[in-house]
Protein backbone atom coordinates (compact mmCIF):
# COMPACT_ATOMS: atom_id res chain seq x y z
CA UNK A 1 0.00 0.00 0.00
CA UNK A 2 1.03 3.26 -1.14
CA UNK A 3 1.97 5.91 1.91
CA UNK A 4 1.23 9.32 1.47
CA UNK A 5 5.22 10.05 1.48
CA UNK A 6 8.16 7.96 0.24
CA UNK A 7 10.12 7.49 3.57
CA UNK A 8 13.01 9.22 4.21
CA UNK A 9 15.73 9.36 6.33
CA UNK A 10 17.63 12.07 6.26
CA UNK A 11 20.58 11.65 8.96
CA UNK A 12 20.77 7.82 9.77
CA UNK A 13 21.37 4.98 7.61
CA UNK A 14 18.44 2.59 6.77
CA UNK A 15 16.23 4.73 8.70
CA UNK A 16 17.08 3.99 12.43
CA UNK A 17 15.84 6.68 14.97
CA UNK A 18 18.87 8.21 16.62
CA UNK A 19 20.39 10.48 14.53
CA UNK A 20 24.12 10.89 12.93
CA UNK A 21 25.82 11.21 16.40
CA UNK A 22 29.47 10.18 15.18
CA UNK A 23 31.80 12.24 15.16
CA UNK A 24 33.32 10.95 11.30
CA UNK A 25 31.82 12.34 8.01
CA UNK A 26 31.56 9.34 6.76
CA UNK A 27 30.18 6.04 8.18
CA UNK A 28 30.99 2.45 7.52
CA UNK A 29 29.13 -1.15 8.00
CA UNK A 30 29.36 -4.62 6.76
CA UNK A 31 26.71 -5.30 4.32
CA UNK A 32 25.76 -8.58 6.58
CA UNK A 33 25.03 -7.24 9.77
CA UNK A 34 22.13 -4.01 8.21
CA UNK A 35 21.03 -6.57 5.89
CA UNK A 36 20.39 -9.16 8.61
CA UNK A 37 18.90 -6.73 10.71
CA UNK A 38 16.07 -6.09 8.54
CA UNK A 39 15.26 -9.31 7.29
CA UNK A 40 17.48 -8.89 3.92
CA UNK A 41 14.93 -6.38 2.57
CA UNK A 42 15.54 -2.68 2.49
CA UNK A 43 12.45 -1.00 1.57
CA UNK A 44 12.27 1.67 -1.19
CA UNK A 45 13.72 5.21 0.92
CA UNK A 46 15.51 8.14 0.52
CA UNK A 47 18.20 10.28 2.22
CA UNK A 48 18.15 13.99 2.12
CA UNK A 49 21.42 14.61 3.11
CA UNK A 50 23.52 11.13 2.59
CA UNK A 51 25.14 9.55 0.18
CA UNK A 52 25.88 5.80 -0.35
CA UNK A 53 28.37 3.18 -1.48
CA UNK A 54 27.42 -0.13 -1.37
CA UNK A 55 29.71 -3.19 -2.80
CA UNK A 56 28.29 -6.44 -2.52
CA UNK A 57 30.83 -9.48 -2.63
CA UNK A 58 28.71 -12.26 -1.83
CA UNK A 59 25.86 -13.33 -2.79
CA UNK A 60 22.46 -11.49 -5.03
CA UNK A 61 20.47 -8.55 -4.60
CA UNK A 62 17.82 -6.91 -7.05
CA UNK A 63 18.46 -3.12 -6.45
CA UNK A 64 15.40 -0.71 -7.30
CA UNK A 65 16.88 3.06 -8.10
CA UNK A 66 14.12 5.40 -8.94
CA UNK A 67 11.66 2.80 -9.47
CA UNK A 68 13.61 0.69 -11.62
CA UNK A 69 15.00 -2.80 -10.81
CA UNK A 70 17.53 -5.16 -11.60
CA UNK A 71 18.77 -8.75 -10.18
CA UNK A 72 22.88 -8.99 -9.78
CA UNK A 73 25.07 -11.14 -8.81
CA UNK A 74 27.97 -10.00 -6.64
CA UNK A 75 30.35 -8.27 -7.38
CA UNK A 76 28.34 -5.47 -8.05
CA UNK A 77 29.04 -1.71 -6.94
CA UNK A 78 26.05 0.28 -5.96
CA UNK A 79 25.93 4.36 -5.64
CA UNK A 80 23.38 6.48 -4.49
CA UNK A 81 23.42 10.35 -3.93
CA UNK A 82 21.15 11.99 -1.96
CA UNK A 83 16.95 12.43 -2.49
CA UNK A 84 17.52 8.96 -5.13
CA UNK A 85 14.75 6.25 -4.12
CA UNK A 86 16.40 2.95 -3.48
CA UNK A 87 15.59 0.00 -1.84
CA UNK A 88 17.57 -3.82 -2.32
CA UNK A 89 16.30 -7.33 -1.86
CA UNK A 90 19.02 -9.28 -0.92
CA UNK A 91 19.56 -13.16 -1.09
CA UNK A 92 20.06 -14.72 2.46
CA UNK A 93 23.48 -14.50 3.70
CA UNK A 94 24.39 -12.11 1.35
CA UNK A 95 27.93 -10.09 2.25
CA UNK A 96 29.84 -6.37 1.45
CA UNK A 97 30.71 -2.92 2.69
CA UNK A 98 28.04 -0.09 2.70
CA UNK A 99 29.82 3.76 3.01
CA UNK A 100 27.46 6.56 3.75
CA UNK A 101 28.87 10.00 3.67
CA UNK A 102 27.48 13.53 4.48
CA UNK A 103 26.06 15.42 1.76
CA UNK A 104 28.11 18.64 3.58
CA UNK A 105 31.31 16.32 3.29
CA UNK A 106 31.31 14.70 -0.09
CA UNK A 107 33.19 17.07 -2.28
CA UNK A 108 36.06 17.95 0.23
CA UNK A 109 37.09 13.84 -0.41
CA UNK A 110 37.34 14.55 -4.20
CA UNK A 111 38.53 18.38 -3.59
CA UNK A 112 41.67 18.12 -6.22
CA UNK A 113 39.25 16.50 -8.74
CA UNK A 114 36.74 18.47 -10.07
CA UNK A 115 36.41 16.16 -12.97
CA UNK A 116 35.37 13.49 -11.08
CA UNK A 117 33.01 15.18 -8.93
CA UNK A 118 30.80 15.93 -11.87
CA UNK A 119 30.31 11.71 -12.02
CA UNK A 120 28.70 11.31 -9.06
CA UNK A 121 25.52 13.53 -9.61
CA UNK A 122 23.64 10.73 -10.87
CA UNK A 123 22.77 7.05 -9.39
CA UNK A 124 24.76 4.06 -11.06
CA UNK A 125 24.63 0.64 -10.61
CA UNK A 126 28.02 -1.69 -12.03
CA UNK A 127 26.67 -5.20 -12.05
CA UNK A 128 28.74 -6.84 -15.25
CA UNK A 129 32.16 -7.64 -16.31
CA UNK A 130 33.02 -6.46 -12.94
CA UNK A 131 36.90 -8.48 -13.25
CA UNK A 132 38.79 -10.23 -10.18
CA UNK A 133 41.02 -7.86 -9.92
CA UNK A 134 38.84 -4.27 -10.02
CA UNK A 135 36.57 -5.88 -7.29
CA UNK A 136 39.64 -7.01 -4.75
CA UNK A 137 40.87 -3.83 -5.43
CA UNK A 138 38.16 -2.13 -4.12
CA UNK A 139 37.13 -4.42 -1.41
CA UNK A 140 40.68 -4.42 -0.38
CA UNK A 141 40.28 -0.25 0.75
CA UNK A 142 37.07 -1.44 2.38
CA UNK A 143 38.20 -4.16 4.52
CA UNK A 144 41.11 -1.29 5.63
CA UNK A 145 38.36 0.73 6.31
CA UNK A 146 36.37 -1.46 8.21
CA UNK A 147 39.23 -1.68 10.44
CA UNK A 148 39.87 1.74 11.17
CA UNK A 149 36.74 2.67 11.39
CA UNK A 150 36.17 -0.11 13.96
CA UNK A 151 39.57 0.19 16.02
CA UNK A 152 40.44 3.18 17.82
CA UNK A 153 43.91 4.11 16.83
CA UNK A 154 46.02 7.62 16.41
CA UNK A 155 45.15 9.08 13.07
CA UNK A 156 42.28 7.40 12.62
CA UNK A 157 40.11 9.87 11.15
CA UNK A 158 42.95 11.03 8.74
CA UNK A 159 43.29 7.36 7.81
CA UNK A 160 39.06 6.92 6.65
CA UNK A 161 39.56 10.61 4.92
CA UNK A 162 42.22 8.75 3.14
CA UNK A 163 40.44 5.58 2.41
CA UNK A 164 37.15 7.33 1.60
CA UNK A 165 38.71 9.32 -0.95
CA UNK A 166 40.80 6.30 -2.59
CA UNK A 167 37.29 4.76 -2.81
CA UNK A 168 35.23 7.22 -4.84
CA UNK A 169 38.51 8.02 -6.86
CA UNK A 170 38.51 4.06 -7.82
CA UNK A 171 34.77 3.80 -7.80
CA UNK A 172 34.46 7.14 -10.46
CA UNK A 173 37.72 5.25 -12.40
CA UNK A 174 35.37 2.16 -12.73
CA UNK A 175 32.61 3.91 -13.87
CA UNK A 176 34.59 5.82 -16.74
CA UNK A 177 35.82 2.01 -17.75
CA UNK A 178 32.14 0.58 -18.17
CA UNK A 179 29.69 2.96 -18.33
CA UNK A 180 31.68 5.58 -19.79
CA UNK A 181 32.81 9.66 -19.19
CA UNK A 182 30.65 12.44 -20.14
CA UNK A 183 33.16 14.64 -17.99
CA UNK A 184 35.92 15.05 -21.00
CA UNK A 185 36.16 18.94 -21.51
CA UNK A 186 38.28 19.96 -18.48
CA UNK A 187 37.53 20.41 -14.67
CA UNK A 188 36.43 23.77 -15.08
CA UNK A 189 33.25 23.41 -17.48
CA UNK A 190 33.09 20.12 -15.39
CA UNK A 191 32.57 22.40 -12.28
CA UNK A 192 29.98 24.18 -14.35
CA UNK A 193 27.99 21.34 -15.05
CA UNK A 194 27.87 20.09 -11.66
CA UNK A 195 26.68 23.40 -10.23
CA UNK A 196 23.98 23.52 -12.91
CA UNK A 197 22.42 20.35 -11.84
CA UNK A 198 22.53 21.39 -8.39
CA UNK A 199 20.87 24.52 -9.34
CA UNK A 200 18.43 22.77 -10.85
CA UNK A 201 17.83 20.49 -8.35
CA UNK A 202 17.06 23.46 -6.09
CA UNK A 203 14.48 25.36 -8.50
CA UNK A 204 13.21 22.71 -10.73
CA UNK A 205 9.44 23.35 -9.15
CA UNK A 206 9.95 27.05 -10.45
CA UNK A 207 10.06 25.70 -14.11
CA UNK A 208 12.97 28.44 -15.09
CA UNK A 209 14.49 28.65 -18.21
CA UNK A 210 18.49 29.12 -19.80
CA UNK A 211 18.25 32.65 -19.16
CA UNK A 212 17.86 32.06 -15.54
CA UNK A 213 20.26 29.67 -14.97
CA UNK A 214 23.15 31.14 -16.75
CA UNK A 215 22.35 34.36 -14.68
CA UNK A 216 22.61 31.97 -11.53
CA UNK A 217 25.84 30.53 -12.39
CA UNK A 218 27.38 33.95 -13.83
CA UNK A 219 27.80 32.29 -17.25
CA UNK A 220 26.33 33.28 -20.65
CA UNK A 221 23.29 31.36 -22.07
CA UNK A 222 25.07 30.32 -24.79
CA UNK A 223 27.98 28.52 -22.47
CA UNK A 224 25.18 26.98 -20.40
CA UNK A 225 24.45 25.49 -23.80
CA UNK A 226 27.36 24.18 -24.37
CA UNK A 227 28.53 22.95 -20.91
CA UNK A 228 25.13 20.92 -20.94
CA UNK A 229 25.53 19.47 -24.09
CA UNK A 230 29.39 18.46 -23.77
CA UNK A 231 29.40 17.25 -20.51
CA UNK A 232 25.80 16.36 -19.27
CA UNK A 233 25.18 14.84 -22.68
CA UNK A 234 21.58 17.21 -23.60
CA UNK A 235 20.60 20.53 -23.72
CA UNK A 236 20.00 22.50 -20.18
CA UNK A 237 16.07 21.90 -21.20
CA UNK A 238 16.19 18.58 -21.41
CA UNK A 239 17.92 18.18 -17.73
CA UNK A 240 15.51 20.27 -16.53
CA UNK A 241 12.67 18.55 -17.87
CA UNK A 242 13.83 15.27 -16.88
CA UNK A 243 14.28 16.15 -13.16
CA UNK A 244 10.70 17.52 -12.96
CA UNK A 245 9.57 13.68 -14.46
CA UNK A 246 12.10 11.82 -12.47
CA UNK A 247 10.24 13.37 -9.74
CA UNK A 248 7.20 13.33 -10.39
CA UNK A 249 7.56 9.41 -10.63
CA UNK A 250 8.40 8.87 -7.47
CA UNK A 251 5.59 10.86 -6.53
CA UNK A 252 3.23 8.35 -8.32
CA UNK A 253 4.97 5.30 -7.44
CA UNK A 254 5.67 5.87 -3.92
CA UNK A 255 3.08 8.21 -2.54
CA UNK A 256 -0.79 8.10 -2.80
CA UNK A 257 -1.00 11.70 -3.59
CA UNK A 258 -3.18 12.24 -6.20
CA UNK A 259 -1.75 13.16 -9.90
CA UNK A 260 -3.51 16.89 -9.27
CA UNK A 261 -1.30 17.11 -5.82
CA UNK A 262 1.76 16.10 -7.44
CA UNK A 263 1.29 18.64 -10.42
CA UNK A 264 0.74 21.10 -7.96
CA UNK A 265 3.66 19.95 -5.52
CA UNK A 266 5.86 20.15 -8.81
CA UNK A 267 4.74 23.55 -10.04
CA UNK A 268 1.99 22.95 -12.19
CA UNK A 269 -1.13 25.01 -11.11
CA UNK A 270 -3.42 23.54 -14.00
CA UNK A 271 -3.90 19.36 -13.44
CA UNK A 272 -4.52 18.92 -16.82
CA UNK A 273 -1.58 20.53 -18.23
CA UNK A 274 0.53 18.33 -15.95
CA UNK A 275 -0.67 15.14 -17.45
CA UNK A 276 -0.11 16.66 -20.80
CA UNK A 277 3.50 17.64 -19.88
CA UNK A 278 3.86 14.19 -18.14
CA UNK A 279 2.83 12.15 -21.51
CA UNK A 280 4.06 14.62 -23.91
CA UNK A 281 7.94 13.74 -21.88
CA UNK A 282 6.53 9.68 -21.26
CA UNK A 283 4.38 8.41 -23.65
CA UNK A 284 1.70 8.07 -21.04
CA UNK A 285 -0.56 10.04 -18.21
CA UNK A 286 0.07 10.33 -15.01
CA UNK A 287 -2.38 7.66 -14.02
CA UNK A 288 -1.75 5.08 -16.53
CA UNK A 289 1.96 5.34 -15.25
CA UNK A 290 0.86 4.77 -11.93
CA UNK A 291 -1.43 2.09 -12.69
CA UNK A 292 1.37 0.42 -15.02
CA UNK A 293 4.24 0.38 -12.18
CA UNK A 294 1.42 -1.04 -9.99
CA UNK A 295 1.03 -4.33 -11.66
Amino acid sequence: MLKETIPNFALAPYGEETGWDIPEPMHYDELFNRSNLYGWNIAPHRHDSLYQIFMLTKGEVVTSIDGRETKCVAPILVFVPPMTVHGFKYKENSDGHVLTILDTAFDSFLSHSPDLQARFKGPFVISRDLTPGQSEEIDRVFEEMAQEFHNSKPGGLQALHALTSQILVKLARTKSFFLGSTIDKGGSEAAIASRFIEAVDEHYTEHQGNEFYASLLGISEAKLIRVSNSVIGMPPKKVITNRVILEAKRSLVYTSLTCAQIGHFLGFDDPAYFSRYFKRNTGKSPADYRKEVAV
